[in-house]
């Protein structure tokens, strides 16, 4: 088969969802561009996933998938890039996406109109529902109809907005045990923190009553003396910018 028959694709950081940081001056231009993916800070030292969308190439023949690898000399150790397990097909899932937001908070209309850009170019991998709340101001959405918004606000331990939740918000990388606890509890995480994360505590009505620090390098973090009362919390781990989810957590006893 000839070269010129067959079909390139070149793909962009807009077409991706990854953990990684948009980089728009790679300077050697990999692949004939300027714009691509890098890593953020710390090297990764594992695998990453990345999704690119195909829609374009549906019932097409003879097409050749390219990765671009770019570096500008710099670095003196033997790092590099690899793939593994690369699959093509069908999707055979959405992205649930819940938007919280308030319609007289600034803030708030700037993410919506983020939120409406990402979901109107991702219509058929995105369904986005959006919460009005009381958050930061009277919403006369929220007025009208707040016992579903109130539901999931409950559900989520929300105290702010704008926020946004993907896909229930529920993938959590760390575990409680005890669960039920009564004064003592450990959380185990997958792996070894990468940083410093921050652990809260919410009660029901979504207020944080506890605050932890959790150091780096770390796979475990106990707290010996609960001080909570019988009854049913959320807690809560961020580490930077990164979400590490929630869990609920119930207290048996005062």
């Amino acid at each position: 088969m000839g070269e010129h028959e067959i079909k390139y694709i070149i793909t962009d950081a807009y077409n991706c969802t990854a953990n990684l940081g948009l980089k728009t001056r790679i300077r050697v231009a990999p692949g004939g561009s300027q714009l691509g993916w890098t890593t953020i800070g710390t090297p990764d030292n594992g695998w990453v996933k990345a999704i690119h969308t195909l829609d374009e190439l549906k019932d097409q023949t003879d097409v050749k998938l390219r990765m671009a690898y770019g570096s500008d000399g710099s670095s003196n150790v033997r790092d590099g890039i690899a793939f593994d397990d690369i699959w093509i097909g069908d999707r055979n899932r959405n992205v649930l996406l819940e938007h919280f937001t308030n319609i007289t908070d600034v803030s708030s209309s700037n993410a919506n109109a983020l939120v409406n850009t990402i979901t109107d170019n991702k219509k058929e991998d995105v369904i986005n529902i959006q919460y009005h709340t009381n958050f930061s101001g009277t919403d006369p959405y929220f007025s009208d109809n707040p016992a579903d918004a109130s539901a999931r606000i409950l559900f989520y331990g929300l105290t702010r907005a704008p926020y946004t939740f993907i896909d229930g918000g529920t993938k959590t990388d760390f575990a409680l045990y005890p669960n039920p606890a009564v004064n003592k509890l450990t959380i185990v995480f997958e792996e070894l923190l990468p940083r410093e994360a921050d652990i809260r505590i919410y009660d029901m009505r979504g207020v944080v009553i506890a605050l932890y620090r959790a150091v780096s390098g770390i796979l475990q973090f106990s707290i010996d003396d609960l001080k909570l009362k019988g009854g049913i919390y959320l807690v809560r781990i961020t580490s930077g910018a990164a979400d590490l989810g929630f869990k609920k957590l119930i207290v048996s006893g005062d």
